[in-house]
């Protein structure tokens, strides 16, 4: 087998968020992984291999009674059965499901794996800023814990701002913003501080697969609301156009900004975006 696991992210930060055993998390995405695709496998099978990988025998069946407590994994006749990945994604309370990543197994087996876990989470948004208010608000992480599993997971940060226009022409909207958090000007122009881009070098994103199918399966049997990410960054021309066009047509509540970014230059330590009205 290979020495990287697929995980969808959104299922360990939902589960730890409602208090639920990650053990049990861990041992069946293992599991969906040693799998040959029956979901049925010989008990034995799967022990030797947890063991090969360097998880102790006591905290191997603990893994295993915390999964068969959530119905994850089932035992019937010396062999296990493990649920869907829709089902999994019930059980841990998340009703839609990103791209998953690949991250290197032996990182998923240590004491740290929850940091490797979060910057897979962080793949998702590569490339674009996102607030850390937001991360809290899409996984139950507080600030301080987001920063001590990056440092472990060796993420890098990148700082990103927008451009508002020059104070001179936008007087009104340089004395609006004047004072609150995030907004300053430098050399004439109106700025805001936006949120970081994160890049980890040991994650990588991979094949979407069945993932669409198993979120028309997850939102015919969704019973309760949950948090949405709404992106409000363009890397290109088209798609900002494409976004312009979807904010003019539709009222989205959940996009609470009166501003679309697009990227618009590199620096050495950072990103500029170009702030666009809706």
């Amino acid at each position: 087998m290979n020495s990287t696991l697929k995980i969808y992210q959104e299922i360990i930060f939902l589960a730890r968020k409602n208090g639920l055993n990650l053990g049990a998390f861990k041992v069946w995405f293992i599991a969906k992984k040693f799998d040959s695709g029956n979901s049925n496998i010989p008990e034995k099978d799967l022990k030797n291999y947890l063991m090969s990988l360097g998880v102790s025998k006591s905290r191997m069946y603990a893994w295993f009674q915390q999964a068969e407590s959530l119905g994850l994994i089932k035992r019937e006749k010396k062999v296990f059965s493990i649920v869907s990945w829709e089902r999994g994604a019930m059980i841990a309370g998340v009703f839609h499901l990103a791209r998953p990543v690949l991250i290197p197994i032996h990182r998923f087996t240590q004491k740290h794996w929850l940091s490797w876990a979060w910057a897979g989470f962080l793949k998702r948004f590569e490339g674009k800023p996102i607030a850390r208010k937001t991360l809290e608000d899409l996984t139950g992480v507080a600030e301080r814990t987001q920063q001590s599993y990056e440092k472990i997971a060796n993420v890098r940060h990148i700082e990103n701002y927008s451009d508002l226009g020059s104070v001179e022409e936008n007087v009104l909207l340089a004395i609006a913003l004047c004072g609150q958090p995030g907004h300053y000007t430098k050399s004439g122009r109106i700025r805001k501080r936006l949120g970081n881009t994160y890049v980890t070098e040991e994650v990588h994103l991979a094949n979407i697969g069945r993932t669409k199918k198993v979120n028309s399966a997850l939102s015919i049997n969704e019973l309760s609301s949950h948090h949405s990410y709404y992106p409000l960054y363009c890397l290109t021309a088209q798609q900002l156009k494409r976004k312009l066009s979807y904010c003019q047509k539709y009222s989205d509540s959940r996009n609470r900004s009166n501003y679309l970014f697009q990227h618009i230059a590199d620096l050495p330590n950072g990103s500029v975006w170009e702030a666009v009205v809706i």
